[in-house]
C-alpha cells in the first residue's frame, strides 16, 4: 500500500465522513496548507534568493493546493467581492512566490486570505465538532492497533514455527497475519484485536 493510499485511509477513518469536503473543513485546510506554505518558503527564500531548494519548492506546492481546493469548494462564500478579493490575493500570492519576494510579504498575504476566509461565513464552526488533538489521538490509537498486530506476530509466533510444525504454523500465521491484517482494514476495536490474538 503507498504511503499516499495509507494517509488517504487515515484521514478518512479519523475525520467523520460529514465532515470531510464540507465547506468549513475545506476552508480549515485552505488556511493550515496556507499557514504551513508560508513557514516553508520562509526557509527557503533570503534575500530574493532561494537557500533551500525544497521548501521553497514545498512553499510553492502547499498554496497550489490550497488554491485548488479554493476553487474545487462550492458556496465557500455568497459574498462575491469576498470571493473576488480571495482570488486576486492568491494571484499576488502566487506572483509573489515566483518573484521571491521577501517571506514577510508572502506572510501579510497569508494572514489576509485567513482573515477572509473567517469573516466569509463561520468557518470556524467546524471546531465545535473535533479539535485536532482528537483527531491526533484518533490517529494515535490507529497506530497503536497496527503495532500491536506487529508486535503479536514478530515477536511471538516467528519463534514458535519451527518448534510447531509447518501445518499448524501454516494455519497461525494466516490468523495472525491475513485475520488481523483484515481486522484493522475493519476498524476493528483494540479489545477485538487483542482477543482475537490471544
Amino acid at each position: 500500500m503507498s504511503s499516499l493510499n495509507l494517509s488517504n485511509r487515515v484521514i478518512t477513518t479519523v475525520i467523520p465522513a460529514s465532515v470531510l469536503s464540507t465547506v468549513e473543513h475545506n476552508a480549515s485546510v485552505i488556511k493550515d496548507l496556507l499557514t504551513v506554505s508560508a513557514a516553508e518558503y520562509s526557509e527557503g527564500v533570503s534575500n530574493g534568493t532561494i537557500v533551500m531548494e525544497l521548501e521553497y519548492q514545498d512553499g510553492s506546492a502547499f498554496v497550489d493546493r490550497a488554491y485548488s481546493i479554493f476553487n474545487n469548494t462550492k458556496n465557500i462564500s455568497n459574498n462575491t467581492n469576498v470571493i473576488t478579493q480571495i482570488l486576486t490575493d492568491f494571484s499576488y500570492l502566487t506572483d509573489s512566490i515566483n518573484n521571491l519576494k521577501d517571506p514577510a510579504i508572502i506572510n501579510d498575504l497569508v494572514v489576509k486570505i485567513h482573515n477572509q476566509l473567517s469573516l466569509s461565513g463561520g468557518y470556524d464552526s467546524i471546531n465545535d465538532q473535533k479539535t485536532p488533538e482528537d483527531y491526533i489521538s484518533n490517529i494515535r490509537e490507529l497506530l497503536g492497533e497496527i503495532e500491536i498486530a506487529t508486535t503479536v506476530y514478530l515477536d511471538n509466533f516467528e519463534f514458535l514455527q519451527g518448534i510447531i510444525g509447518s501445518g499448524v504454523s501454516d494455519r497461525g500465521e494466516q490468523l495472525l497475519r491475513e485475520k488481523l491484517r483484515q481486522q484493522i482494514n475493519e476498524n476493528a476495536t483494540i479489545d477485538e484485536i487483542k482477543q482475537k490474538s490471544s
